[in-house]
């Protein structure tokens, strides 16, 4: 089963830590410091970008998570750094590491992003990308089912049997293969051992 189908390393929303307390199922001691027990990674799909491509106030987004709750997320960059809001667009999906909830002034929770490499959005709705790791399994031919140690080029994480297998089932694989690869740097990494902080740049 891929990582991003596994609520501990891709939870909704209202399973993040807070940002104002140390959550212990979060992050654990090592060597005298708390650092994070495991990779985590919140995503969400773009749900209203009226206001990503203004800095007058913040860069803001709404997005909803996998269980369909919906939350703002603010981006608060140190002066000088620019943020590339190209892909801040509806229907797109936001990945962000590390991610925590955060209570704003106004009484709102949500998304507080202070990195700029701390998230990666691709151009592609949530539900096409949940959908697309549903259907590869690994060592498991995506074609016929039986036990398979070929990988696909592409995306790494099809397997097939036989080459017989692999193009037979290119057609089907052919736009979750697309999906798959453009997610890779999300879930290539692998999030049940923290050494150090992986970001996206």
């Amino acid at each position: 089963m891929s990582a991003l189908l596994d609520r501990r390393y891709f939870p909704a929303y209202n399973e993040l830590p807070f940002d104002c307390y140390v959550n212990l199922a979060f992050y654990h001691e090592r060597n005298g410091i708390l650092t994070p027990a495991f990779h985590w990674c919140f995503m969400a799909e773009i749900m209203d970008d009226t206001f990503a491509q203004t800095s007058f106030l913040r860069h803001r987004l709404e997005a909803k998570d996998r269980d369909g709750a919906r939350m703002p997320i603010l981006f608060y960059l140190d002066r000088g750094v620019t943020l590339d809001t190209t892909h801040f667009k509806t229907g797109n999906t936001i990945f962000v590491r590390y991610a925590e909830q955060h209570a704003f002034m106004d009484g709102s929770n949500g998304l507080r992003i202070e990195n700029p490499s701390s998230f990666y959005v691709v151009p592609y709705s949530l539900s096409a990308i949940v959908e697309a790791h549903r259907r590869v399994t690994s060592n498991v031919c995506n074609k016929c089912q039986k036990k398979a140690t070929l990988r696909c080029a592409k995306c790494k994480q099809a397997f097939y049997c036989s080459r017989e297998c692999q193009v037979d089932n290119w057609t089907d694989h052919k736009a979750p293969c697309r999906i798959l690869t453009k997610v890779a740097p999300v879930t290539s990494l692998d999030h049940t051992r923290f050494m150090e902080f992986e970001l996206f740049h």
